[in-house]
């Protein structure tokens, strides 16, 4: 193959493979949690293969290559967010909007860059820092530049990865850049639009094609850039630091000004006692904006003080008091509203009875003190762990206690929920470490650091709806049946002061619409009879094989 590839219109193409990034190697999922994988959704239960990279900048948002779009559109895409090899189907979320900038120009990969908005994400999921425009002004050649990619391992295949692959390259100045594309680009490129690094032995491949490229800063990694094309083995990364201004109009367009949790959860330990909690909202403009007619009706929440948050300046917070008092209630629910230039903004509020308990009786616990609560009944399995099993509602449930450290906390679990609308989380110090989205088995190896720390697993879903569609999956069949899809179970929970063993995690895309496209297609036993017909079947055997293709 001529060795002048034109890479800048296959970076983005895609097929089946194990390994990405040409001269990398493969690096840990963990390490790396902002990196996303987008992905086309058939309608039938299942995703196709990896279509472009992005980056997760927190609130919901995502930014990749405009030339992206066009293979993953919002309307028809999902975001899998820091998972490859079997945990690629982890953490997979649905996209509602993207927006392209105005002077994005196809083909010439001019202004190659998009924002795309989630219809829904994980609570406090770790995002990228954006550079600064100073940090973005200082780069110079010889800078090294993370590289990691979902795409191929060589320019000549177009096979998107199984496991994520980092490399680092070095900046190359622009004098370099220019001449070593100049047979294949008709004008030179502008050194502030791009970042180049790249060579025939390292740099971005096929399927790379909005994979966040990172700096160091002072030992922190930065956002600095996003893979969007490439020539003669030169890698061009579109400048994140370039549209800083763009990235933070759009995010207001799609988010209002104001920055506020949609959904805030408290535990209560002593319900009999007014409990005082606060909320933060920040307004993200550069203008002053005024909120108003802060309003909560429920016997159980009362808003203490909305004086600091009656006006916020320009990028300043808040915190709204509200005090909580359950009494003999298991848990409370209200809505929380407000106006901001004539709109009515709301925040769910739940507050849940904390209280002790002995499920892990069972086990030789690490916790000191080890508590539950929720909106259901957690239930003990005995030698089978602790689980929770819930049709049609709303789940939200909790079990939290104190370790020690140092040492590695192990848990062994199963979930069953539908991808983006269901999740079991681990977290240290309100710190995530673990989410999962989908039908899951994980082994999962918590590190605990030195002293004395707070853990929570949090188990939350949507309601379900009741139908047989789980039992083809291979991760959810290794459950005991169920006319439901969502579950929770933990068969083991140790602790170890040697941090001796590594996570796995193997997740199956599970679709709500695709179980209740099934669902709706079965017959009804009360009617007696009849039948559902040639179309019918069809769609329940297309939904069965597409539900086979990715267990």
């Amino acid at each position: 193959m001529n060795t002048r590839i034109l890479l800048g219109l296959v970076l983005s193409l895609f097929g089946v493979s194990a390994s990405a990034v040409v001269g990398g190697e493969q690096v840990a999922d963990k390490d790396w949690p902002s990196v996303v994988s987008l992905r086309y959704f058939t309608g039938l239960g299942s995703l196709e293969t990896h279509q472009c990279g992005g980056a997760y900048i927190g609130r919901g948002l995502i930014v990749s290559a405009a030339h992206c779009v066009a293979l993953a559109p919002a309307t028809r895409a999902y975001a899998c967010m820091g998972g490859s090899g079997t945990a690629a189907m982890n953490n997979c979320y649905p996209l509602a909007k993207s927006v392209v900038h105005p002077q994005y120009v196809a083909g010439s990969y001019d202004k190659d860059i998009a924002v795309y908005q989630m219809a829904s994400y994980p609570k406090n999921y770790p995002a990228v820092r954006l550079i600064s425009e100073a940090e973005n002004l200082q780069l110079q050649a010889g800078d090294n530049l993370q590289i990691l990619g979902l795409g191929s391992t060589a320019y000549e295949s177009y096979q998107p990865a199984y496991q994520l692959q980092g490399a680092i390259s070095p900046i190359a100045d622009i004098e370099t850049c220019n001449n070593q594309i100049a047979a294949d680009v008709p004008h030179a490129i502008a050194d502030e639009d791009f970042i180049c690094s790249g060579k025939q032995t390292k740099g971005p491949a096929p399927g790379d094609s909005g994979t966040p490229a990172f700096v160091f800063v002072g030992g922190e990694e930065v956002y600095a850039g996003l893979v969007s094309h490439g020539y003669n083995y030169m890698g061009l990364f579109t400048r994140i630091g370039r549209y800083l201004d763009w990235i933070n109009v759009t995010q207001l367009e799609l988010l209002g000004p104001l920055d506020f949790t949609k959904e805030e959860v408290w535990l209560i330990q002593d319900p009999y006692q007014s409990q005082p909690f606060s909320l933060t909202l920040k307004n993200t403009s550069d203008s002053t904006i005024e909120l108003s007619e802060f309003d909560v009706v429920s016997e159980h929440f009362s808003i203490v003080n909305t004086n600091e948050c009656s006006l916020l300046a320009a990028s300043e917070s808040c915190q709204l008091m509200l005090d909580v008092l359950l009494n003999d209630a298991s848990h409370a629910a209200a809505e929380l509203q407000f106006s901001l230039a004539g709109e009515t903004l709301i925040i769910d509020l739940l507050a849940l009875s904390q209280a002790p308990s002995d499920l892990l009786a069972v086990y030789d616990s690490p916790f000191d003190a080890w508590s539950v609560s929720g909106l259901q009944q957690w239930s003990s399995l005995l030698d089978e762990g602790i689980a929770f099993e819930a049709g049609n509602e709303q789940v939200r449930q909790y079990l939290v206690g104190d370790i020690e450290g140092p040492g590695q906390l192990a848990l062994d679990v199963f979930l069953g929920s539908y991808s983006g609308s269901g999740s079991l989380s681990v977290s240290v110090d309100e710190q995530s470490k673990y989410q999962l989205s989908g039908d899951c088995k994980a082994e999962l190896a918590v590190d605990i650091p030195e002293g004395i720390h707070s853990v929570k697993i949090a188990y939350q879903a949507d309601a379900a709806i009741s139908t047989q569609a789980n039992a083809n999956s291979s991760v959810g069949a290794k459950m005991s049946p169920s006319e439901t899809h969502l579950y929770a179970q933990i068969l083991r929970l140790s602790f170890e002061e040697q941090a001796n063993e590594l996570s796995s995690i193997d997740c199956d895309f599970s679709s709500k619409l695709a179980d209740e496209l099934v669902y709706s297609s079965l017959p009804v036993a009360e009617s007696g009879g009849g039948s559902i017909g040639f179309a019918g079947l069809a769609l329940i055997l297309l939904a069965w094989i597409r539900r086979k293709q990715v267990a």
